[in-house]
């Protein structure tokens, strides 16, 4: 284990993770969950994807009462054809003006498969309160969406659920980034594209560590699809485990559990049937319904953050950089990172020996 602050910071701008085999301090090193049979189950058709889905529901406890995490895109919908009638359906809302609202989204599809709809109201002290929790667990910043994720888990705690349902991983594995995969990159220009922050940009003592695209290098381009599957896949799933783990509730990702067992049909995926396989299996089982445009995560971090600007507690490692014009997920990535380093400064995160 090699300690480097910097180089963890580094890693979490550009990959928003930090990589194996590095350390904040000693003992305060990042803790990731992992899909213990992520990827397992080779799917070549949406009635594969079908099969598959139902031997995952087959497994479950048929008296346990279960939950879903229910948004207004194909992915979530088609796992909420399977729930049993009168499971709970827990949709995400960010109180906050203007904020992207799935609700009436979601609404058709629980009134279709006769599920109980939750609406989980989100506000930005929600989000301050859990994102200390679990970074005292993890050991590193986060995602937005994970906080969210845990008020789920809270309200489902409530409710009495202990295994949620969660459409996580269907654009990973069959072709839903059409921006990432649009076309064939060069390694150097599809760094540049997919690279969160980067660190050169802000940071004093920027650390590069290009290795995780350079796995998936193929000459002096890059396999996007076999970088998102063999990198990207364990930090999303990671994501959505670790509030599940901290609330002591299961999560089920049927996806997940899956992999793409043909190469991907990029003529297909950039004539604008990204995700082919899934949206077959969509229009089997809701052919009444046109699925509408997708929508980014309900998160209103660009409406919480609008105003944000570093602080000067750090300027030891930030560059005194104008951030007004970032994008609200580099924003939060900033603001989680400083609230990171001010929780390690204060002695705020457990040793692992304490544990």
């Amino acid at each position: 284990m090699i300690i480097d602050k910097h180089k963890c910071i580094s890693d979490f701008l550009r990959y928003r993770t930090v990589l194996d085999g590095y350390a904040w301090e000693e003992n305060i090193i990042p803790e990731k969950i992992y899909l213990k049979d992520e990827g397992t189950i080779p799917v070549k058709t949406s009635q594969d994807l079908d099969n598959t889905i139902k031997i995952i529901f087959n497994k479950i406890n048929k008296d346990e009462k279960l939950g879903i995490m229910l948004s207004g895109g194909i992915d979530s919908a088609i796992l909420a054809s399977y729930m049993p009638e009168g499971s709970i359906a827990y949709t995400m809302k960010s109180i906050a003006e203007n904020s992207v609202n799935e609700v009436e989204r979601a609404k058709r599809y629980a009134k279709k498969c006769n599920l109980d709809l939750r609406v989980v109201e989100i506000t930005w002290e929600d989000m301050n309160r859990i994102s200390k929790i679990l970074m005292k667990k993890s050991k590193m910043p986060h995602h937005s969406i994970q906080p969210m994720i845990y008020r789920i888990c809270e309200e489902a705690h409530k409710d009495g659920i202990k295994t949620v349902l969660c459409g996580e991983n269907a654009d990973l594995k069959f072709g839903g980034f059409d921006g990432l995969l649009s076309k064939d990159w060069s390694l150097e220009d599809f760094i540049e594209r997919y690279t969160f922050l980067c660190p050169d940009k802000i940071l004093k003592n920027p650390v590069d560590d290009f290795s995780e695209f350079e796995k998936a290098r193929t000459d002096c381009s890059i396999d996007v699809h076999k970088f998102l599957n063999d990198h990207y896949v364990k930090m999303a799933l990671h994501d959505y485990i670790l509030p599940f783990k901290l609330n002591n509730m299961n999560i089920v990702m049927p996806y997940a559990y899956t992999y793409l067992d043909a190469p991907l049909d990029l003529k297909r995926v950039r004539n604008g049937e990204n995700k082919y396989i899934v949206r077959e299996l969509y229009n089997k089982i809701y052919p009444d319904i046109e699925p509408e445009k997708k929508l980014p995560m309900p998160r209103a971090v660009g409406i919480w953050l609008k105003d944000y600007q570093l602080s000067s507690a750090h300027k030891d490692i930030f560059k005194d950089e104008d951030i007004s014009e970032y994008k609200p997920d580099q924003k939060w990535q900033l603001y989680i990172l400083e609230m990171f380093l001010d929780m390690l400064e204060n002695g705020e995160l457990t040793n692992r020996s304490n544990e």
